[in-house]
């Protein structure tokens, strides 16, 4: 019994306990959808006081009264959601308690499945609903309100509340029962890569559960019936519509039209190629019976995305070491707190760095080769993962990239810093040639570009020479990175199908003009893509386009400032700021952090070509915030931290290739330690104290 091929064959008792456990949480939630009616009747009613309604629902076989509730209201005009009973509904009558000072009104009211509009009863829905209410009150109209001085006869025949639309979530142990099966043996099994430094930064292993705790607090009592946070109701409306559908839709799908009227803009998120919103919907209908709020469901599936960084810190060294940036801000905690189709790639930038720094201890891996195949797939799939979500994350791909380079020797430093040299070059002259207000000829400004070009060609094929000399002497990666590649292969072309099943490809002229022409239905007049032809452009939509040069965007305007301070940590549109004392402190202490780590990585006994592991650190920032730059200064003028989140798991990276002994650091455990309380102050005491609470939470 002591070969270790028969522990592959037998199971240990904490395998089958983890595993009835697990398979005991998937039934009952499974009962859960038996149970739970998936159909609420969704109101928004205004009141002058607290107090009660009452809900009286008949069905249509029945004369009698089938089911009856009464649902405390606030003062305000909120939305609330109510039950209703499963069968073929006939009336829903809706009365107030009868009180002579109580006033109450409903202006909208409408049948909802899992939390999407199913059935219209009165009035109309919510405009821009992924507007936020410091923009404008997109509410419900209450012109035309009825009142509830005497109770309201909703006419709701023919109506089905008891058809089940959605069959899947009913039979999640036999969907789930795999995945459940191999997550009890890993948290039986409990291997990890560097057992031996298992012990090691423990400290920021608590301090992410301590942050996740605070996420899903945020979660929990932010409101979901207006858009509390920027744009959460607009990637809301994508999401809904693979409630119940699991293909891409066509552009301009009139199913899809009132997620482009979310904004301003007329731009649906689920016309990208961005794999959150299929996922997240997937997890938000399954999760949906324990909390009856698809908005509250979405946001948890970000919440439990940054609780499985927080388990992955306690199981290893690796991504404990991702994590630390993560530490220093509260904006990224925000950003996990609410829907958003930012918190999906951060998470899958910390999982692929942690993932390809296993695979970047070349000789370590040629003594487990078969476990390396597989870690080398699953790092692959998680880049093509990350190159399928917001282009803003790309950096971190090409940041990985830099790193496993430096690792290999196959260049020297002076070759580095020239690949380096030539892609800053690139930069440069892509915003030099772009920028009208340089009077020079063309051939002056797309000169950095061609000799950023000729350097960075120059490298690689240095590289590829190098690599191809390795490789037969037997030392090259070349097995794993092809590895890498199927997975990445794997992912996108299983996307890339669903993309094109009904759609022109990503980036071809015919998906751009499919969604200009939706764009055109349903943008608001100065966002249309004809109000540049008439000269109607919003102020700060395309500046480069209207003829603002760059230098008068960046230096002219705030964009410098609120960056810099909505990376640290603003909460709602903006608009809840910490005082600058707090937020000067948050700054300094972030960069603290950021030098120190470069330290570190400096000094690391790991790297093989001197400064390689901080450039590429360097470079990866560098692009991040002139990726930001040029979306500001070309597309639409937004200076959101948000945009600047990919710089977090770069520095990680730094940490995980720079190896293990960092995490013994004390100077580290100190600032991230000062950086996290002060997170942790902004977090609760002005992001949480400040966003609009949910109705009774106060």
């Amino acid at each position: 019994m002591n070969d270790p091929t028969m522990k592959k064959i037998f199971v240990n008792r904490n395998h089958v306990l983890y595993f009835a456990l697990l398979i005991l949480a998937t039934i009952w939630l499974a009962a859960l959808h038996w149970a739970v009616n998936p159909y609420k009747l969704s109101v928004w009613i205004s009141a002058s006081h607290s107090g009660s309604i009452s809900i009286e629902s008949r069905c249509e076989s029945q004369g009698d009264i089938v089911q009856k509730n009464s649902q405390w209201v606030v003062a305000g005009y909120m939305q609330y959601e109510l039950p209703l009973p499963k069968c073929r509904l006939s009336t829903i009558k809706i009365s107030s308690s009868g009180k002579r000072d109580e006033h109450y009104e409903i202006s909208s009211a409408a049948v909802t499945y899992y939390g999407k509009e199913a059935y219209r009863l009165l009035g109309t829905k919510r405009t821009l609903e992924g507007e936020g209410l410091w923009r404008g009150d997109y509410r419900p109209s209450r012109t035309g309100a009825t009142d509830l001085a005497t109770p309201l006869v909703l006419n709701a025949s023919d109506f089905d509340a008891s058809d089940i639309r959605i069959w899947w979530p009913r039979f999640l142990p036999l969907f789930l029962f795999p995945f459940v099966w191999w997550f009890a043996r890993m948290l039986a099994s409990r291997r990890t890569g560097d057992p031996e430094n298992i012990g090691d930064g423990r400290t920021f292993a608590f301090f992410a559960v301590a942050a996740f705790l605070l996420i899903a607090a945020m979660a929990l009592v932010a409101k979901t019936d207006v858009s509390v946070h920027p744009d959460e109701l607009s990637h809301v409306g994508s999401a809904r519509y693979y409630y119940d559908h699991w293909l891409k839709p066509k552009i301009g799908d009139p199913e899809t039209l009132d997620a482009h009227r979310t904004n301003v803009y007329g731009v649906a998120y689920l016309t990208g190629t961005d794999p959150v919103y299929q996922l997240a919907s997937k997890f938000a209908v399954a999760a949906w019976p324990i909390f009856e709020n698809d908005v509250l469901a979405l946001r948890m599936f970000n919440v439990v995305l940054f609780g499985v960084l927080a388990f992955l810190a306690f199981m290893t060294i690796g991504a404990r070491l991702a994590l630390i940036p993560l530490l220093a801000t509260p904006q990224v905690w925000y950003v996990f707190s609410y829907f958003n189709g930012d918190a999906l790639p951060v998470f899958l930038s910390v999982l692929a760095i942690v993932a390809f720094g296993r695979l970047s201890n070349l000789g370590e891996l040629q003594r487990k080769y078969p476990a390396a195949m597989w870690s080398s797939v699953f790092a692959g799939s998680l880049a093509g993962m990350l190159l399928l979500s917001k282009p803003n994350y790309w950096p971190v791909i090409g940041v990985i990239v830099l790193l496993l380079v430096a690792r290999t020797k196959y260049l020297t430093t002076t070759e580095f810093s020239l690949a380096i040299l030539g892609w800053i070059l690139i930069l440069f002259g892509m915003f030099f040639f772009l920028d009208s207000a340089l009077w020079l000829p063309s051939v002056v400004r797309v000169l950095p570009i061609l000799m950023g070009s000729a350097l960075l060609a120059w490298a690689v094929w240095r590289f590829f020479r190098q690599a191809i000399a390795g490789y037969t002497r037997g030392s090259s990666p070349l097995r794993l990175v092809s590895l890498a590649l199927i997975g990445l292969t794997m992912v996108m072309g299983i996307k890339m199908l669903d993309e094109t099943w009904k759609n022109p490809p990503p980036f071809s002229s015919d998906r751009a003009a499919a969604m200009t022409a939706v764009t055109e239905e349903t943008a608001d007049a100065q966002y249309k893509p004809s109000a540049q032809r008439d000269q109607n452009l919003a102020k700060q939509h395309k500046l480069h386009d209207q003829g603002t040069s760059l230098k008068e965007m960046l230096l002219g305007t705030y964009w410098i400032s609120t960056s810099m301070q909505s990376f640290i940590g603003v909460y709602g549109y903006m608009s809840i700021k910490p005082p600058n004392l707090l937020a000067n402190s948050l700054l300094l202490t972030f960069f603290m952090s950021v030098i120190t780590v470069f330290a570190f990585v400096e000094r690391s006994t790991l790297q093989s070509t001197p400064h390689a592991l901080v450039l590429s650190q360097l470079v990866g920032m560098v692009t991040v915030v002139a990726a930001s730059i040029a979306f500001s200064w070309i597309v639409d003028f937004q200076p959101q931290g948000r945009y600047l989140l990919a710089i977090l798991p770069i520095v990680g990276g730094g940490l995980v290739f720079a190896g293990p002994g960092v995490a013994r650091s004390k100077v580290l455990h100190v600032i991230v330690t000062v950086a996290f309380l002060l997170s942790a102050v902004s977090f609760v005491f002005i992001g949480m104290q400040g966003i609009p609470k949910q109705a009774g939470l106060f």
